[in-house]
């Protein structure tokens, strides 16, 4: 007896509606942090998440170059896939996004963006020898993707023929037959043109890719007060060194700006920003009500001098109940 009334009681604890309990994150507010690091010392500015000013504004021009890059690559694959009978599924990049820019002269910059990874699905099915049917799922993978380029700072231009892209591509088929060595498998092209030639459409998506990770950041086509560096270090921007002194850190950066776009190494980081959580699931409230993430970290060097500059995000929230016993639930249920 004591036995059952033990599987009752712990079927009824599972049953609870409360064990999936579902909490909805509220954005209530946030800021974007800029600190700018100089000789030992450092100053930070914030602003206001729902402000939409600078900061926020550059924080959205650069949370928008990975997003170009991995559509370039899907429209290709897309275009591709579909000119081959093939069904182009989804496409996705991951990681976090690192460009390297060095001076070469006469106006060019060379712009090194690494990193990041691409993962493609297709599919595609058929009849052979009108008896055998197959049903076939192609995962094409390019992991450590390197893509370098020449950037001309007077017009904007990426040059086709400059662009250079290294990878290690592998593609794989499941197929519901025993025929897939005899099938074709589109990765297969991909790995080719990642060895030899690149596909115009390819190199397109790339060039965008490159040209506006230079003009989030550094070579605005307005006008050079508009860039993104001068989006974050303000002119009246100063840095408290450790003896005590002020460094115009602001005034050097907007009065040298066009030295610093033709001499400087950069190295920027890329990073997502705060991440607003999805729904929870579980038996009560969760425990925290901040998120926070680096949008930008960038280093800058030239002779003589050198600084660095981090873009942060902080971003408040609360949990709602939403009445949802689950994921894949209608019930409703009540607040545990």
């Amino acid at each position: 007896m004591r036995i059952q009334h033990t599987l009752v009681a712990l079927a009824a604890l599972l049953s609870l509606p409360s064990a999936q309990a579902g909490w909805d994150p509220v954005v209530t507010g946030g800021q974007y942090i800029v600190t700018v690091e100089y000789g030992g010392g450092s100053v930070s500015v914030s602003e206001g998440r729902n402000q939409y000013g600078p900061l926020a504004r550059t924080a959205g021009e650069l949370r928008a170059i990975p997003f170009q890059m991995e559509n370039g690559l899907n429209s290709f694959m897309r275009s591709y896939a579909s000119s081959n009978g093939v069904n182009f599924q989804r496409g996705a990049l991951s990681g976090d996004l690192r460009l390297q820019i060095s001076p070469q002269g006469n106006g060019l910059m060379r712009t090194t963006l690494s990193g990041v990874s691409y993962n493609a699905w297709t599919q595609f099915s058929g009849k052979k020898w009108g008896i055998i049917r197959f049903n076939c799922v192609s995962h094409l993978s390019l992991a450590n993707i390197s893509v370098g380029a020449s950037y001309n700072v007077s017009n904007g231009q990426v040059p086709s023929s400059s662009i250079m892209l290294d990878g290690q591509p592998n593609s794989s088929t499941d197929c519901d037959s025993n025929l897939s060595w005899i099938l074709p498998v589109v990765g297969n092209f991909i790995i080719r043109k990642v060895e030899g030639q690149i596909d115009q459409a390819v190199l397109q998506g790339l060039q965008g890719t490159l040209g506006q990770g230079n003009q989030a950041l550094f070579y605005g086509r307005d006008n050079l007060q508009l860039t993104g560096l001068t989006r974050l270090i303000s002119a009246d921007r100063q840095v408290t060194l450790p003896n005590g002194q002020q460094f115009p850190i602001g005034q050097y950066v907007h009065n040298n700006l066009a030295y610093l776009l033709g001499n400087a190494q950069v190295t920027v980081q890329l990073g997502k920003g705060a991440i607003v959580p999805d729904t929870h699931w579980g038996g009560g409230e969760p425990g925290y009500y901040q998120v926070q993430g680096d949008h930008l970290n960038l280093q800058i060097s030239v002779p003589g001098l050198s600084f660095s500059v981090r873009l942060h995000e902080q971003v408040q929230l609360e949990w709602n109940w939403n009445g949802r016993c689950g994921p894949n639930s209608d019930m409703t249920c009540h607040i545990p």
